[in-house]
């Protein structure tokens, strides 16, 4: 695996949110190496993608394949409306949502972005198209909600669909149980391997968690690793 340090780095630091640059790296790398451009007519979603911490990765990506559709991330925050996390201290700046948008149209000029304010079982209930990258990040990343999720999800996908769930592994267990459940023989699905060993060793080595401006750092792991890839067979 040819690993370099990434131009977008300093972006994806500097954004606030709960991702670590290993688990950025992995997710680049995984949608660079397993995307299937044929399915490029179908379009990328985002689910409880905060103002875009976790999309940057997978955003350039698809940019760097040539991926010219939406890209949507979706989240309560979008929606002013909504009750507002606490600690989120971002969410503060009446322009956030522009910024968010801002940031990502100059990683991905060629990427249409668009924020939706909706909670994620109410937009996919929604929504009637078809998906090629889902991120799954939402909610208190409980059972109930990621069987809702995976109910709607499972109407929208084609083979080769990329399947994303953060906390995959970390102090939640519903986000690993599903990923080894759709995973595991007769599930539909195929794990991916995001060779997470090399890229930890390659974060540590050039020392890209410093000034990440992230709070996922579950026992203390310098670079948490705890997103699971699957793909629709």
């Amino acid at each position: 695996m040819n690993l370099e340090i990434p131009w977008w780095i300093d972006t994806f630091r500097k954004t606030p949110g709960a991702f670590s640059v290993s688990e950025a790296l992995a997710l680049y790398h995984a949608v660079k190496d397993n995307m299937d451009i044929n399915i490029f007519h179908h379009v990328a979603i985002d689910l409880g993608s905060n103002i875009g911490k976790s999309s940057i990765p997978a955003i350039v990506a698809l940019s760097e394949l040539g991926y010219e559709d939406f890209f949507y991330m979706c989240d309560p925050i979008f929606e002013p409306l909504n009750i507002k996390h606490p600690g989120c201290y971002w969410l503060d700046d009446p322009n956030f949502e522009k910024k968010t948008d801002a940031v990502l149209k100059i990683l991905a000029p060629n990427v249409k972005t668009d924020t939706i304010g909706m909670y994620s079982t109410i937009f996919l209930k929604e929504y009637a198209g078809r998906f090629n990258y889902i991120m799954i990040d939402s909610g208190e990343h409980l059972m109930p909600l990621l069987e809702q999720e995976m109910f709607y999800i499972e109407k929208m996908v084609v083979p080769g669909t990329l399947l994303f769930l953060h906390d995959c592994g970390a102090q939640y267990v519903a986000p690993y149980e599903m990923y080894n459940k759709l995973g595991d023989e007769g599930g539909g699905w195929r794990k991916l391997d995001l060779h997470y060993p090399e890229i930890v060793e390659f974060v540590g080595k050039n020392q890209l968690e410093e000034g990440n401006q992230s709070w996922h750092c579950y026992n203390n792991v310098y670079s948490p690793a705890f997103v699971g890839g699957l793909i629709k067979l």
